[in-house]
């Protein structure tokens, strides 16, 4: 192999890119469940987008020991139906014997410009 040669001229600039995102929010929205979290009880929680906002990922966080017992079931985007707000969905069940009594679970949308 021989040694390696002069570095050539710079290329041409190329085109643009397409724009990224715009107007990034994190939408963090609290529950509480109305009713005691006995075995086989369900809470759905969602945290919605503000309008003219579409939501592009979320998530869940579930603090203190009674919570963290729960089970998520489902965690999704509700993007479907155009006349209800877009957001994030997340299910939960208690599978465990234990009453969880009435939890706090947060939900959260990270959601940007349509």
């Amino acid at each position: 192999m021989g040694p390696i040669g002069l570095i050539g001229p710079q290329g041409p600039i190329g085109p643009q890119g397409p724009a990224g995102v715009a107007g990034i929010e994190v939408i963090k929205t609290t529950f509480s469940s109305v009713a005691q979290m006995v075995f086989t009880a369900e809470l759905k929680a969602k945290a919605t987008c503000s309008t003219g906002k579409r939501v592009v990922s979320g998530g869940y966080s579930l603090t203190g020991a009674l919570p963290r017992s729960l089970t998520v079931l489902t965690s999704y985007p509700d993007t479907g139906d155009p006349n209800v707000a877009e957001g994030w969905v997340v299910e939960f069940r208690n599978n465990t014997s234990t009453n969880l009594g009435v939890v706090n679970v947060t939900v959260y949308a990270t959601c940007v410009n349509k």
